[in-house]
């Protein structure tokens, strides 16, 4: 037993120093507006009590560690019950049935509000499924003409745990099952077992390039032949019909702060947190956060603490999200840790929070690598209001990536931003591009038009601030390495 109890309190010691940086921004405010001198303990109020200050801890860092299951359960809910209407319908996910798929009928653009930092390059197809009572089989017909496509398959905890598509399976399609955790039984023959989920609930995230919203009918076929069967119904005539995406509704935190604690309460009761986190977990406890645990139950000064961590814990996850100097900088150009779409196997607790706000569910990088643009080349945050701006491409320079690069531009509310010629991204693809005089290429990213003679390399910026995403979709050693970087992005008018 005493053996035991210290393993157990290593644990927990081991997890709360992976912690503590992600912790840090949320004390940082809180700290700054305390006296340097601490109180004597018989003038501590009763606002600073221990029982308030004890939840405020471990709230901010349950809120770090659960947050991908709060916004995912925001997501799930808007994509089983928005309709989308009018400019939105197409690029704004609606499926209201279970375990069936939506595709959209058209490049993201400025009215894909899905704040998910969506590139410009491929369609979009979104499926929710359930595998908690039995298996899925997605069946996926062929893809011909080289055509690249990819369906990356997320756990509730917002971190990857399989992939269909041209690098991992190929372009034959096939039948492949997607399976619950724990789950045992046997599969029809042909049918391929894919690695378990995590949880119950699933996200499909699919995407098949594309060469323009005018390509989109030669890929209808394809969508019209995926399939999502649940094993039972399998190799029947008539199977049963969807059953409708029922799932709860998150409160708002604008009128109950306690709104995301409870959101995380419910979706962890039904999509549980992973076993290593169980000592985490039971001190949350003690807070009233974890899976089947009521916020009513606790008394007045946690409740307190606790409104005090859901709002310091979602200004440090926006922080993280728009994380300006958070890893080493390159000519303006920041890589996300090598571990991005698993973040959640090394611990990365803040960083998958920061990403899942960001852009929802991130790539492995073997499948694609994202660079932040987050500041230009002398270290300042971009900002089309201030600044012009390019990014040169040397003559004979190669995007080290197998099936294509792109460079796209979002507004600070991770979305794409209207402009007048309809461009968001531009790319390896980009129709009607102009060389240099010398071989090399040079993208205008600016407020204004860079001339006429030039806008078939504008990517053009809004009037405030902004951030640049570049994506190498199979990318090669030397970007997985992250040894290739994008040139800089200079200031045009310095």
């Amino acid at each position: 037993m005493k053996h035991r109890l210290t393993h157990q309190r290593r644990a927990i010691a081991a997890m709360f120093m992976g912690l503590q940086v992600a912790i840090a921004p949320a004390f940082a405010q809180e700290a700054s507006t305390a006296s340097a001198k601490p109180p004597h303990p018989e003038s501590v109020t009763a606002a600073q009590n221990w029982r308030e200050e004890n939840a405020y801890t471990l709230g901010v860092q349950a809120f770090a560690v659960g947050y991908p299951w709060i916004h995912l359960s925001k997501t799930r809910w808007r994509v089983a019950n928005v309709e989308q209407t009018g400019p939105f319908e197409g690029v704004m996910a609606y499926a209201p049935l279970k375990n069936t798929f939506w595709h959209g009928s058209r490049l993201s653009d400025e009215y894909s509000r899905t704040g998910v930092s969506p590139n410009g390059d491929t369609g979009y197809g979104v499926a929710w499924l359930d595998v908690g009572k039995e298996p899925i089989i997605l069946s996926v017909p062929k893809v011909t003409g080289g055509r690249y496509y990819t369906m990356e398959l997320c756990s509730m905890d917002g971190d990857n745990f399989a992939y269909v598509g041209t690098r991992t399976t190929g372009q034959q399609g096939g039948n492949f099952a997607i399976v619950g955790p724990g789950w045992k039984g046997r599969l029809p023959a042909g049918v391929k077992l894919l690695p378990a989920s995590r949880t119950p609930a699933v996200l499909i995230a699919a995407r098949i390039l594309v060469s323009g919203n005018d390509d989109f009918p030669n890929i209808e076929p394809w969508w019209q032949q995926l399939r999502l069967t649940p094993l039972s119904q399998w190799g029947k005539t008539r199977p049963a019909q969807a059953e409708r995406l029922d799932v709860f509704k998150p409160g708002d935190p604008k009128r109950d702060p306690l709104a995301d604690f409870r959101t995380l309460n419910q979706a962890w009761s039904e999509n549980p947190p992973p076993a290593k986190l169980a000592p985490l977990i039971e001190m949350f406890k003690s807070v009233g956060i974890g899976p089947g645990m009521d916020l009513d139950q606790v008394d007045a000064d946690t409740r307190r603490g606790l409104e005090r961590a859901a709002a310091a814990g979602m200004r440090m996850v926006i922080g993280n999200a728009r994380g300006l100097g958070k890893a080493p900088s390159s000519n303006g150009w920041e890589f996300e840790p090598h571990a991005v779409g698993r973040l959640g196997d090394h611990d990365l607790y803040l960083e998958r929070a920061g990403l899942t706000l960001a852009g929802l569910v991130w790539n492995d990088e073997a499948e694609a690598l994202y660079i932040h643009g987050l500041r230009d080349s002398r270290g300042e945050s971009l900002d089309g209001s201030k600044h012009r701006y390019t990014v040169r491409f040397a003559p004979g320079e190669k995007v080290p990536a197998d099936a294509f690069w792109s460079l796209s531009l979002y507004g600070m509310d991770y979305n794409f931003v209207g402009n007048p010629i309809k461009r968001f991204t531009i790319g390896d693809r980009t129709r009607g591009l102009k060389r240099d005089a010398d071989g090399g290429l040079t993208i205008y990213v600016q407020s204004d038009s860079p001339g006429v003679d030039k806008e078939s390399n504008w990517l053009p910026a809004p009037k405030a601030a902004f951030y640049l995403i570049f994506r190498g979709y199979l990318p090669q050693k030397a970007l997985l390495a992250h040894e290739w970087v994008p040139p800089a992005i200079a200031p045009a008018d310095q």
